[in-house]
């Protein structure tokens, strides 16, 4: 089968793995494939394009998933642009068409950014939402703005966290991550899914803290496999090259310089992403644009 589109970067990525690997885990609609410690995303539309991601038809994945099983052997074909696995299945990048996962490049007013924030956490607050913090958006948001201490845990890891963003120190940065990289459940922890906010914020706003990064790739590629799911590290490192889901990046298209109404749209849209990996992103783009304010009201 032929794909209908693929990650810009995946090729290059994986011509620095081996060139077989296994079936790393099946879904009810998408598959990982794993060659070395690199993971491709097999999956459709409905997940979005991913930054390490390969995107197929319905009807195509309904047939792969049918014919894979978990830990199968499956092989990249450089020179044909195939992955070929034991059962006879073939996917084709040839003919399929390259995304990108870098955001694009956008100006931005404070007004504006400050209006749908308001906007963004009031809709969170009628939502009712959740964070996998097991905190609800409201009281999160009220936090990441120093408006309220309760609960306190998540008031002082995410204070934390605050405060290395921007911090030179590499100990620190590193010491405050291990509390946070890993923290939560699922395929993508809430904690890694708020730096992935974090991360997508600073992009945007132009903010980027290198030695911040820094210390989160270096933490990832020594201690990733112990501190987080092989998945999140993927997205992790992705995140640190200014790669992302369509999704998130949809939503901060909207937060940054979109209407109400677009952001509203979005926001959905992202929330319907994993059990919490959406809200706990969104958690993360606040926290950003909580540093980004400052003393300032967020209304």
């Amino acid at each position: 089968m032929n794909a209908q589109a693929y990650s810009d970067v995946l090729q290059g990525v994986l011509r620095t793995c081996p060139s077989t690997g296994r079936v790393h885990s099946v879904f009810a609609s998408s598959a990982n494939l794993q060659f070395g410690e690199r993971l491709v995303h097999l999956g459709t539309s409905r997940q979005g394009d991913l930054p390490y991601g390969v995107l197929l038809q319905d009807r195509q994945m309904i047939e792969l998933l049918a014919m894979i099983t978990l830990g199968e052997a499956v092989a990249w074909d450089k020179a044909a642009g195939t992955f070929r696995f034991a059962s006879g299945l073939t996917v084709s990048l040839s003919g399929g068409v390259p995304f990108s996962s870098v955001p694009r490049s956008l100006s931005f007013s404070g007004e504006i950014l400050r209006r749908n924030a308001a906007c963004l956490i009031g809709q969170l607050a009628a939502d009712g939402a959740v964070t996998g913090f097991g905190v609800n958006a409201e009281d999160a948001a009220l936090c990441l703005f120093g408006l309220q201490e309760e609960p306190p845990d998540f008031f002082r890891l995410t204070g934390e966290l605050k405060n290395v963003i921007l911090s030179e120190d590499p100990i620190r940065i590193k010491q405050v991550l291990r509390k946070v990289i890993g923290r939560g459940q699922g395929l993508t922890p809430s904690g890694d899914d708020l730096l992935v906010g974090c991360l997508i914020g600073a992009v945007y706003g132009g903010t980027r803290c290198e030695s911040f990064c820094h210390g989160l790739r270096e933490l990832l590629l020594e201690e990733g496999r112990r501190l987080t799911t092989e998945v999140s590290q993927e997205y992790l490192l992705y995140a640190l090259d200014n790669r992302f889901g369509s999704r998130i990046r949809r939503l901060a298209d909207a937060l940054f310089a979109g209407s109400p109404e677009e952001l509203q749209s979005a926001l959905q849209e992202t929330l319907a992403v994993g059990h919490t990996s959406g809200i706990d992103t969104v958690m993360g783009l606040i926290l950003w644009i909580s540093l980004w304010m400052g003393e300032d009201s967020i209304g």
